[in-house]
């Protein structure tokens, strides 16, 4: 009988057409480098943020190997741990700093009587601030030595990686701290000392030509002679920087891949999703083992290619979902229903060896079966379908510079703040920003409603373009929708056209990239490219001659990286998948600052809002708890 083949935590990794696997070797080597030479038994002290993303390069069993026997999370620190090393691995912000200032002053206290030491490792790399404070004589005699671990990339799958850098949309353009842009320089520096020059250089942005900009200016201070040392055959092709500033509409849309929806409403973090589990059946319990947490009832679903079922099923609409799953299920029921009497020995001893695979599919089938309905589920609900139709009514250009009558009876009835604040930029997107009596009227209405902590958050809104004073009428939005064919409809269970993704919308910004690619050049419709905000970026680098790679065969594919500078959704993601799927396309491999969607980015601008008698709303919104539902109007 055959045996189901094991497969190792990262896998996954070496699914794609770039072997993502090396990325998250140059983790596991910098780690092993400022860990594994210290003699004696070890506790690492993690700040969270970067703990979510160490998970998806760095297991349990690598950090034993290098003598770790402890591992704690700050702020809570145990001073008086049994071990040798203590090594903090954070973020180099201040108030991990004064944590880490905290446990450091802890841990010499208690531990007077005997010989510790500490290290502090930063991600990426420290800052000035932090290596003079932590200079100071008073930790002298306990921290020995502070490293730049210098790692960017955390992959998620074979075609996806993130530098996990949460705030970067933020800080571009509410704080105007360029760090992030350094940050994916940076990583583009590590990408090609692992898989070989880029000849190619494309974007369009602010943020993008300074990273491209701030990329050719590490590349001349490292290597003088301007060549990147590699003995590489280049890889890629190009890279394509994207610049969210430059695309704002589509993180607002609501997400209709399955993939998106589960992270839209679920959540995915590190590649898992937390699922009720009282809809699942106890085989699929019992096959999850740990995963399954009985006490609170939940499902704990690892979510990459790994499972080939999973990888078929995350880029479908979430109405073709079902359709696929019943094939499946059709062609499991055949097999089972198979009368093993009549056949022959070599069709038993097939029939035989098959069988485990046959039951693990199974189980896989019940598994994503049972997901895909608690997702259509939620699709279903009024609220959720209400503000869809709102979203469309928008993007088909039926508001005009009014009071959305939707908006106003949410706002009336004080539903879920995300998904209205999602509401008006989107209206405010569409017409070139609002008129500047509209815009005052539905900021005053909100903070009536829902208190005035939220004022900076309309601050905030505007200073990262989402929200605006329209100026010089609203057309813009109608010619790039044009130009762009936004608006294109498709078949949601057969498509034909990335705007799949959004039930008749494409991205914008995966529709330049399919303009690009099935272009001779940027300059081919640079026309359409004055419609959008900021420079177009094309530069080459010089590749050695000896590393120059002969013609691609007819049948081989270009590998094109495509960086998004403020994040991406799922969405995006799969539009780029279908783009792949074509013959005369590239392949696309994504890099990306972080994963975000509407409300994703919606919550990271209410978390900025200060702290009242309205904070136990704050947290409902965080949860994605909205009040009352309102019934909107329906685009059929």
């Amino acid at each position: 009988m055959a045996a189901i083949p094991q497969q190792g935590p990262y896998d996954h990794l070496s699914n794609g057409k770039l072997n993502l696997t090396q990325i998250r070797l140059i983790a596991t080597h910098r780690l092993s480098r400022y860990i594994g030479n210290l003699e004696g038994p070890k506790c690492i002290i993690w700040d969270p943020a970067v703990l979510s993303g160490m998970n998806l390069v760095v297991d349990p069993d690598f950090l034993k190997e290098l003598g770790v026997e402890r591992m704690q999370q700050l702020p809570n620190v145990d001073f008086k741990a049994n071990v040798r090393h203590f090594v903090f691995i954070v973020k180099p912000l201040k108030n991990v700093v004064e944590e880490v200032a905290h446990a450091l002053k802890g841990i010499r206290d208690v531990n007077k009587d005997r010989h510790i030491n500490a290290i502090i490792l930063c991600v990426p790399k420290k800052i000035d601030l932090a290596q003079k404070w932590l200079s100071t004589p008073q930790y002298k005699g306990i921290l020995s030595a502070m490293h730049d671990i210098g790692f960017h990339l955390y992959p998620l799958d074979g075609d996806l990686m993130t530098l996990n850098l949460r705030s970067t949309f933020q800080d571009l353009h509410i704080d105007k701290d360029p760090t992030p842009l350094f940050n994916i320089a940076s990583a583009l520096m590590d990408i090609q000392s692992v898989y070989g020059p880029i000849p190619k250089i494309v974007g369009k942005g602010p943020n993008a030509a300074k990273v491209a900009e701030i990329l050719f200016q590490m590349r001349e201070s490292l290597y003088p002679n301007g060549q990147i040392p590699s003995d590489c055959i280049p890889q890629l092709s190009s890279v394509i920087l994207i610049d969210r500033s430059v695309d704002l509409l589509t993180p607002l849309f609501t997400q209709l891949t399955l993939e998106g929806l589960i992270d839209e409403i679920y959540g995915i973090e590190e590649n898992f999703a937390i699922f009720p589990a009282e809809s699942f059946s106890e085989e699929v319990k019992k096959a999850l083992g740990k995963s399954y947490n009985e006490v609170r009832q939940e499902c704990k679903i690892k979510l990459t290619s790994n499972d080939d079922l999973y990888s078929n099923l995350r880029h479908l609409h979430v109405t073709a979902v079902g359709s696929y799953v019943k094939r499946q299920l059709t062609e499991i029921s055949t097999y089972f229903s198979t009368d093993v009497q009549q056949m022959s020995i070599p069709q038993m001893k097939e029939y035989t060896q098959e069988l485990p695979l046959r039951i693990l599919a199974k189980q896989q089938l019940s598994k994503y079966s049972t997901v895909g309905v608690l997702v259509k589920n939620e699709t279903q609900k009024d609220e959720f379908l209400d503000f869809l139709y709102a979203q469309q009514d928008l993007r088909h250009g039926d508001c005009g510079d009014k009071p959305l009558p939707f908006i106003e009876a949410c706002i009336r009835r004080r539903a879920d703040l995300n998904q209205i604040l999602r509401l008006i930029c989107i209206q405010s997107l569409v017409n070139n920003g609002l008129k500047p009596k509209l815009l005052d009227y539905y900021e005053k209405e909100i903070l009536q409603m829902y208190g005035y902590q939220f004022l900076t958050v309309f601050t905030d809104l505007k200073k990262a373009g989402l929200l605006a004073v329209q100026e010089g009428g609203g057309k813009a939005f109608q010619a790039v929708k044009k130009q762009f064919r936004l608006l294109t409809e498709t078949k949601d269970h057969d498509p034909d056209d990335i705007s799949y993704v959004h039930s008749g919308y494409a991205p914008l910004s995966v529709r330049f990239i399919e303009m690009l690619t099935r272009s001779h050049g940027i300059h081919e419709f640079a026309e359409q490219l004055k419609l959008l905000p900021g420079p177009i970026v094309e530069k080459y680098q010089t590749i050695p001659k000896g590393l120059v790679k002969n013609k691609t065969r007819r049948d081989e594919k270009p590998i094109v990286l495509v960086f998004f500078i403020g994040g991406c959704t799922f969405a995006e993601v799969a539009a780029l998948k279908f783009l792949s799927s074509f013959k005369d396309e590239a392949e696309y491999v994504v890099a990306t600052t972080s994963i975000i969607h509407g409300k994703r980015l919606m919550r990271s601008f209410l978390d900025r809002a200060p702290k009242s008698e309205h904070s136990s709303y704050v947290s409902k919104l965080k949860e994605g708890k909205g009040n009352p539902r309102v019934r909107g109007q329906r685009r059929n």
